[in-house]
């Protein structure tokens, strides 16, 4: 079973979104990544530093959206 997470239109080709997902002090924060048509989901935290990966509200890829 799947969940809609969001129009697939939202997400720009390339591009990301994040989402949070739960309820509680400790919801689940991911973000997806929309790449020649292809979706990957990751989660959004860094497993050196320990702090989210995004620079900015919806922006993980560079500048570029590479």
């Amino acid at each position: 079973m799947g969940v809609v997470l969001c129009p697939l239109e939202e997400i720009a080709d390339p591009g990301s979104c994040e989402f949070s997902w739960g309820d509680g002090p400790w919801p689940l924060e991911f973000f997806v990544v929309r790449k020649d048509s292809n979706l990957s989901g990751f989660v959004n935290r860094c497993p050196h530093a320990g702090h989210a990966l995004n620079w900015q509200s919806n922006r993980f890829l560079t500048r570029s959206r590479t």
